[in-house]
């Protein structure tokens, strides 16, 4: 990385061994120097105090996004900015300082830490007025004091399109943006209405939970559920040696189901599954036995992804089940079935939805 004149002829007096060399103690100690001595060093109007201060900081602490940042308002402070300054990387530098400005500083950092990032952001206050209009040292002077809808703004104005800056954006925000598969953990509640011959059986409230993948147009899950409640009326069992009337029916579904998202419109979602699976029903508390039988179901789902970090998942499916019968000898416990299921989870995509939100305006 190059440093504007006056930074080479410094850098033999302040040469240090390799950065792997240094604990990370070393580096909070350089760190804490450096947000004591920059302040002084920009209002002391002495650069090349300030851009070796920088450079031993990078050199020790590697090229953070405070580091950045501060070697690019001393660019624009001494009329030297380039965009040698940065590499691609500045684009996640970008979206991290974007962080901090709206949700405020790390838990971790300390008061020091806290007093220079405010320090910055009124250097780039300043700084902004000095700024040509339409230029990259306005978008930083911007973006670096808090305004930073104005800044994407900039960026995406003819102005600047042609600027490794503007090109780097645009790469990262494709990328962030292309489908790919994460994945899905929900907790799942609704209600369940039984046809044909389970219909004596009754309404039943379904609470379960879901995990799974979706992609860029199908999804797959694995799906565990439980009917809470007894049956309206007995009914005979006749399995395995066991007889006897009984009124319980707490039966839990356990099965997969595939599907095609059909269309995504803004945060919506909407999507076609199929599902098959095992369905249990255990008549008697004190008896080993279990009445097990095939549950199909076919079915349509919302989806609605937001909050803070765009991970959050609101959804609501309706399914049409098909049950065989598990109870030949007995009372028919076979049937059909409607369920609605309302549905609240995450995605969990390694932060990709919010470094692709910080990157908007």
């Amino acid at each position: 990385m190059r440093y504007p004149a006056g930074v080479v002829l410094f850098v033999c007096a302040c040469a240090v061994a390799p950065a792997a060399a240094f604990a990370e103690d070393a580096c909070a100690t350089v760190a804490r120097t450096a947000y004591a001595d920059i302040p002084r060093y920009f209002y002391g109007s002495d650069p090349d105090s300030l851009y070796g201060k920088v450079l031993a900081w990078e050199v020790v602490c590697g090229d953070t996004e405070v580091v950045v940042r501060t070697r690019i308002l001393a660019a624009i402070w001494d009329d030297a900015f380039d965009e040698y300054l940065y590499d691609e990387t500045i684009v996640d530098h970008l979206a991290e300082h974007r962080r901090v400005l709206e949700k405020g500083p790390d838990p971790r950092s300390d008061d020091a830490r806290e007093s220079y990032d405010a320090f910055t952001v009124e250097l780039a206050d300043q700084l902004l007025p000095h700024t040509d209009r339409g230029s990259l040292e306005e978008f930083f002077c911007l973006f670096y004091s808090g305004r930073v809808t104005k800044a994407w703004t900039l960026l995406d104005s003819e102005e600047l399109a042609d600027t490794d800056l503007a090109a780097f954006r645009t790469q990262e925000r494709e990328m962030l943006a292309a489908p790919r598969t994460v994945l899905v953990i929900a907790l799942t509640g609704g209600g369940w209405w039984p046809q044909g011959d389970m219909a004596f059986v009754g309404d039943k409230p379904v609470v379960g939970g879901l995990v799974g993948l979706h992609g860029r147009d199908w999804l797959g899950r694995i799906v565990v559920e439980y009917r809470i409640g007894r049956a309206n009326r007995p009914y005979w069992v006749d399995a395995e040696g066991i007889t006897g009337w009984s009124d319980r029916f707490d039966a839990a579904l356990v099965g997969v189901e595939l599907g095609r998202i059909l269309a995504r419109v803004g945060p919506w979602s909407w999507s076609l599954f199929g599902g098959i699976g095992g369905d249990f029903v255990k008549p008697f508390k004190d008896e080993d036995l279990v009445l097990g039988t095939v549950n199909g179901s076919a079915g349509l789902g919302l989806r609605w992804q937001g909050g803070p970090s765009k991970n959050l998942l609101v959804g609501l499916d309706v399914r049409r089940e098909w049950l065989a019968d598990r109870n030949t000898a007995g009372t028919p416990l076979g049937g059909r079935a409607w369920s609605v299921r309302l549905v609240l989870g995450f995605l969990r995509d390694e932060g990709r939805t919010a470094r692709l939100q910080a990157l908007q305006p």
